[in-house]
């Protein structure tokens, strides 16, 4: 699987014109098709923003399971392991990584905090 292939399955198919089992079979072999590129190409594909425009048209239920199927092995670890965390310690380690993101991101507002329009539900620049 190639970055290429998935630009070409992307630009193949209109999400917005399918619905029901089609929808979710093309959601799904999108999934398939990121699921089997190596990193490298798995990171030139988010940065080419390829899906992007399928990612916005997805329900939340859809974006829930894209999400889901996507995510690596060694992510949905960390989150069990977030998970089981008691919610002191996870609020700690939530402002920790706010704080990081922010600064790291260049953020220019109150104390480092990211502008508004940073703050939407697109995919990772």
């Amino acid at each position: 699987m190639t970055a290429e292939k998935v630009r070409t399955y992307v630009g193949s198919i209109d999400l917005s014109r399918l619905s029901g089992e089609a929808r979710a079979r093309a959601i799904r072999g999108l999934s398939d098709r990121l699921n089997r590129l190596s990193l490298e190409e798995r990171r030139r594909v988010r940065l080419e923003g390829q899906w992007g425009h399928w990612f916005e048209q997805m329900t939340e239920t859809e974006k829930g399971e894209f999400i889901e199927a996507t995510l690596p092995t060694g992510f949905r670890q960390m989150l069990v392991s977030f998970e089981q965390m008691p919610e002191q310690n996870r609020m700690v380690a939530i402002e920790e990584a706010v704080k990081t993101t922010s600064r790291d991101a260049g953020g220019d507002g109150p104390e480092g905090e990211l502008p508004a329009e940073a703050l939407t539900n697109a995919p990772p620049p």
